[in-house]
């Protein structure tokens, strides 16, 4: 808990004492220590002199019907009371007393439990009566002195308290304005504007309500039995946090949290709204929502993300940053640990990649196709369904496509099923992209179940579905029917990966299965380097691609072709030595990568950098200086010694 500043108090009693409604503290209870001692003294001393000073008061307990007896001219708010509010309160919201209608605004933080006294939040109010020239000491239920104040003095705050009722705040919220700031000198005005506004304790009230509820619903989850410990007044804050959570939409919430958390604090009010935070940016509409929509599906767990969701989604990774280093694992398996959402976020500010999809890297076997679809789709995009069930094929797609619509036939798409045709005795093979998709003829599933009929006799509209061997079970009835793709992870080494294929609960073992993509990405002989892909790609798509030596090549591509990307091959060991360990000499397992951009806040300059084995949407932060090792260290393995590091634009 805060506690107000000695200028504060000093200028918050002067007001009230300036106006007459608090008198000199003659006659108190002990010496009371001033408002110019020590804060720390005031501070120790402040739950003993509230305890001895209720104790007294209790003595003269005094009810609506009392009150009503008493000229307001005869009623103060005891002055040692008033201390022990100042010090136990958060300086925020006491900074709204001021102005012409100070009092009251006092009596209106009260109202919407804002101020505390030692032990909790102000639920009577400790008065001081003059009556034939003595003072007198009382406490009053709170609800009985608001009553009372606002029907002789604060005539419009209990028309204010009226539209803030239960059956009546929704509407008041939905109907009031809630400007967002497009500039500093704006963005001081609408805090000004909040500050002088008598609806702001009302809605502060919602926000600390639902923060108190939260922490009283962690502590029954914790002990089921203190939910019947409970006080009234818990119960009905319980009550209350349930109604906002349920009727306030996120951005309403996100809102009013932001401005009652910085009342006092205009510059850090602004710096939210006004900030280089990615995730600020992409909500206020200024970058792409896919920087976030994916990631929050995955974060929160929805099949569909809207953009109400995204102020819940980012506060989540703003305050548990690590929940990005698993979520979305399942439906979309890649290197884990990700980073977390922290380091996201850092590499995302200068990241351009076209990621308004999702794919999988841990489903497809083949890294090299993974770097090649990210390519082509950051320049050429198509509708994903970016599902866990699609995106393998659609992972492949593009490329697959490129190649199967090859006119030169010594360039011919390797992954196929072979059977022997029944009618001919010849063998015929069938190309295929792998992964589901329910339309599509060259899928897996479709041209498997296509050789089936012609095998087997099967149904042309036979789905043949893909598992793994730990759930593939024989014995059991839904496996001795349909088809089954059932693929051995252990075997799979993502240059071959053999399946086994059951038709109706056998083993079919005519159909062969030719997995061996031998395209390389960058030429390893002249002989062959038709058959590159990066010749492939040029081939078919308007492309540029031009080769990168050194860091002010990649700076100055970058600042040149802003919407160009950089992509390469380089050691894994060197790009992710914390993943990949070197056993031996000369130990290097390639990896494909794009680079989207760099941190030019740093001496040491980092990349953003996507592996063929990183989630889409996860992208690091790595120093240029391993990069061009990974490079170099590759480039010295390779038969013609090639450098794999390349510019990627459109023409």
């Amino acid at each position: 808990m805060t506690h107000a500043s000695l200028s504060l108090i000093v200028n918050l009693l002067f007001l009230l004492l300036s106006r007459g409604r608090l008198y000199a503290a003659t006659n108190t209870l002990e010496h009371t220590p001033g408002v110019l001692e020590s804060l720390e003294k005031l501070i120790d001393t402040n739950q003993d002199i509230y305890k001895k000073l209720l104790q007294k008061a209790n003595t003269n307990i005094l009810k609506y019907n009392d009150l009503k007896k008493v000229e307001t001219k005869n009623l103060s708010i005891h002055p040692d009371f008033l201390n022990i509010i100042i010090f136990n309160s958060d300086e925020k919201y006491l900074s709204l007393i001021e102005g012409e209608q100070a009092e009251c605004l006092l009596y209106s933080l009260m109202e919407n439990r804002l101020l505390n006294v030692a032990g909790g939040i102000v639920t009577q109010v400790i008065l001081r009566i003059r009556k034939n020239d003595k003072s007198i000491i009382g406490v009053a239920p709170l609800d009985d002195f608001l009553k009372y104040i606002q029907e002789k003095q604060c005539y419009a705050f209990k028309q204010i308290s009226s539209v803030f009722e239960p059956e009546q705040y929704l509407q008041t919220l939905n109907q009031t304005k809630k400007p967002i700031p497009s500039s500093k000198t704006l963005c001081h005005k609408i805090m000004q504007d909040w500050k002088k506004n008598f609806h702001l304790p009302y809605f502060c009230k919602m926000i600390e309500t639902m923060r108190i509820g939260d922490s009283l619903d962690q502590k029954i989850k914790g002990n089921p039995s203190a939910n019947t410990q409970l006080n009234d007044q818990q119960n009905i804050i319980l009550k209350e946090a349930s109604s906002y959570k349920r009727n306030l939409s996120v951005l309403d919430k996100s809102y009013f949290k932001s401005v009652c958390e910085n009342i006092d604090k205009p510059e850090k009010f602004c710096n939210i709204y006004l900030s280089e935070n990615v995730w600020d940016q992409v909500i206020r509409g200024e970058k792409p929502d896919y920087l976030m929509k994916y990631k929050c599906r995955d974060v929160l767990n929805k099949e569909t993300i809207t953009a109400k969701d995204y102020p819940k989604c980012k506060e989540i990774m703003e305050t548990t940053p690590e929940i990005c280093t698993k979520a979305g694992m399942l439906q979309f398996p890649s290197l884990y640990p990700k980073p977390n959402c922290h380091e996201i976020a850092r590499a995302y500010k200068n990241s351009h990649l076209n990621i308004d999809y999702q794919d999988c890297p841990g489903k497809v076997d083949f890294e090299s196709v993974i770097n090649i679809s990210r390519k082509l789709s950051h320049l050429f995009p198509f509708f994903r369904h970016s599902t866990s069930a699609s995106c393998e094929f659609e992972t492949y797609q593009a490329f697959a496509e490129t190649v199967m619509n090859e006119e030169d036939e010594d360039i011919v798409w390797p992954l196929q099923f072979c059977f022997k045709n029944l009618a001919s005795s010849i063998e015929e093979c069938l190309e295929f992209i792998p992964g589901h998709h329910p339309d599509h003829p060259k899928s897996e599933e479709k041209v498997l179940a296509l050789i089936l009929s012609k095998t087997k006799g099967a149904s042309v509209s036979e789905t043949c579905k893909k598992v793994n061997t730990e759930i593939y079970n024989p014995l059991l009835l839904e496996y001795k029917n349909g088809c089954y793709i059932v693929i051995d992870s252990k075997k799979c080494n993502g240059i071959n990966c053999q399946p086994t294929i059951f038709y109706r609960g056998k083993q079919v073992t005519d159909i062969k299965y030719l997995s061996d993509i031998s395209f390389e990405y960058f030429p390893i002989n002249y002989l062959k380097e038709k058959y590159s892909v990066n010749n492939i790609l040029k081939k078919n798509f308007p492309i540029i691609i031009n080769r990168i030596y050194d860091l002010n090549i990649l700076k100055n591509y970058f600042k040149e072709y802003p919407s160009g990307i950089i992509y390469g091959i380089g050691c894994v060991q060197d790009i992710l030595p914390q993943f990949f360990k070197t056993k031996a000499l000369n130990d290097c397992s390639p990896i494909p990568f794009i680079i989207d951009g760099y941190d030019k806040n740093q001496e040491n300059i980092l990349l953003s950098i996507r592996t063929s084995i990183d989630d889409l949407h996860s992208p690091r932060l790595i120093d240029w200086n391993f990069i061009f090792n990974a490079v170099s260290n590759f480039k010295e393995l390779q038969p013609i010694n090639t450098w794999t590091l390349y510019g990627f634009r459109k023409k």
